[in-house]
């Protein structure tokens, strides 16, 4: 049984680095979302959240963590701050979240080193 799942687990894995995709990122990009990015949106009912953008794979691992490939995700790929990010939910609801600001990876990762 424990082979079998190892084996399992090497090949899901060989998969995963057979259609990997390296993203290079621009140093600050210009203010604008991309993958890495923490962008703090306001929140319709009025409080405001931190989402970071994550890859699909990452996305399950924490809480305020968006995958690209989500709704939300689409929404916030590539707005800047003071943009307005519209949201369509699979019940066909229209979400707005107004973008408040855009910290991209390379300086929060400064910010995280200091």
């Amino acid at each position: 049984e424990d082979a079998a799942f190892a084996e399992a687990r090497i090949a899901q894995l060989e998969h995963v680095a057979r259609f990997a995709t390296v993203v290079d990122h621009v140093d600050d990009a210009d203010g604008v979302a991309g993958l890495g990015s923490v962008v703090r949106v306001a929140h319709p009912t009025g409080g405001t959240m931190e989402l970071e953008l994550v890859g699909r794979r990452t996305a399950e691992s924490g809480a305020g963590e968006v995958s690209l490939a989500s709704p939300v995700g689409q929404a916030l790929n590539g707005v800047r701050a003071g943009d307005v990010a519209r949201v369509a939910l699979p019940s066909g609801e229209i979400r707005v979240l107004s973008v408040l600001e855009v910290v991209p990876p390379a300086k929060r990762a400064r910010a995280e080193a200091a």
